[in-house]
């Protein structure tokens, strides 16, 4: 399963993409501030700034994807995909002048020859993210709100949608049963912030029971049998309903303390 779903589209689970996210936090940012400010973005779409000169002075990783980003004597890390993002040409002129002028790109450098200063300027950066390309084969880790919030895919409802979801991490939790993966192989997939498999699912079920509601459904087990015709006698609406009666338990359980 691991290897089909690394190498197909999964037609739900649409990736959150980092350089989009990114791309609008870096332009507020460059419009808030001047070259003393740098933007950076690491080859995993995550951005980050330096402040004080805009230069980097020391290497750290990236809090993401584990690289080496930032750099020393104020010459970005040399690595594709790690660049400064310049307001404007004539930010990136000064800078780059500053750069010349003090001879950074000649210290630390290898065999004599001098350090690469990786950048571009915003308006070619932004061309490229916004003509992007979103499908993505397999599933990449994501943060826990962008799962939760409504995606829109090849226009389907938020219902189908938390289904398709539902039923695939249900496959993730049977394969951990039956021994097929482990859990470290099936983590690499689950959103960021959530413990267990058995957590996805519930957010899903609550996700689900938002946008039953909106419409007028407002018993979601009702709704679940009236579908599992249709789409198979799955094992997900049987775990759906004993995550609804932990819930309840759990709520009863609450009140039951608040009252001793």
């Amino acid at each position: 399963m691991i290897d089909f779903i690394k190498e197909n589209y999964i037609l739900s689970l649409i990736q959150e993409n980092l350089f989009k996210k990114s791309l609008y936090q870096i332009e507020n940012f460059l419009n808030e501030n001047d070259y003393k400010s740098g933007a950076y973005i690491c080859s995993c779409g995550k951005w980050y700034s330096i402040l004080e000169c805009g230069l980097p002075k020391y290497e750290f990783k990236c809090d993401n994807c584990k690289n080496i980003i930032g750099g020393i004597d104020h010459v970005p890390y040399d690595r594709e995909g790690h660049f400064r993002i310049f307001k404007d040409k004539s930010e990136e002129e000064f800078v780059m002048k500053w750069v010349n002028d003090s001879n950074w790109l000649k210290k630390n450098c290898n065999n004599g020859k001098e350090r690469v200063f990786r950048r571009k300027i915003f308006s070619e950066f932004k061309n490229e993210i916004e003509n992007m390309n979103d499908d993505i084969k397999g599933i990449k880790k994501c943060s826990k709100d962008f799962f939760i919030k409504n995606k829109n895919i090849r226009q389907l409802n938020q219902i189908t949608i938390r289904l398709i979801e539902s039923i695939i991490y249900e496959c993730f939790l049977l394969n951990i049963e039956l021994e097929y993966n482990n859990y470290d192989e099936i983590n690499n997939f689950i959103p960021e912030n959530y413990d267990y498999i058995f957590d996805i699912l519930r957010e899903c079920w609550n996700c689900l029971e938002s946008e039953l509601q909106k419409i007028g459904i407002m018993e979601t087990e009702i709704f679940l049998n009236m579908i599992s015709y249709k789409i198979g006698d799955l094992k997900i609406m049987k775990i759906f309903l004993m995550l609804k009666l932990e819930m309840n338990l759990k709520k009863k359980l609450i009140l039951l303390l608040k009252r001793i």
